[in-house]
């Protein structure tokens, strides 16, 4: 598993860039792309981080962009929580990563998974630091669903 440091949101677009993925302009509700292709179900992806899931949870929900995301949670109190973001491109994909909330942080690992047009939010939420123990840290996190820590 490769972890991605200081500059690795800028090396992970780039990489995807090289890969002829397009240019990434900038994105608002207002500009969702029009593309045929539907962003996938995240919930699949949020099984394999091992958090529960709400019942009845099955395909997530649309954001204001179009993209889809499902949340859960780990441990008995909550206090580490995943989100899975999915797009329905490698544009989109690029612009949510640049969006607010999604750079990583002392509290949060984000976790890039390029091939499934998707990103991982992991957030643990403590009065001393974070804490990880209950899911796993954002590194292990990564190695579960198969994709690249930005940081955490």
């Amino acid at each position: 598993m490769k972890k991605l440091v200081g500059g690795a949101v800028i090396a992970v677009l780039a990489a995807m860039a090289a890969a002829g993925c397009g240019s990434a302009g900038s994105r608002s509700p207002q500009q969702a792309p029009a593309a045929v292709a539907q962003p996938a179900n995240p919930v699949p992806i949020l099984k394999q981080t091992g958090a529960k899931l709400p019942p009845g949870m099955r395909l997530g929900d649309h954001d204001a962009f179009g993209d889809r995301m499902a949340e859960g949670k780990f441990g008995k109190q909550g206090w580490e929580s995943v989100t899975v973001y999915t797009t329905a491109d490698d544009q989109s994909l690029r612009a949510l990563l640049r969006l607010p909330g999604q750079q990583p942080d002392d509290y949060s690992g984000v976790i890039v998974i390029p091939a499934r047009h998707a990103v991982v939010l992991a957030s643990a939420w403590e009065d001393n630091g974070p804490h990880w123990a209950a899911g796993g840290t954002p590194g292990q996190i990564a190695q579960r669903v198969h994709g690249h820590l930005i940081g955490g």
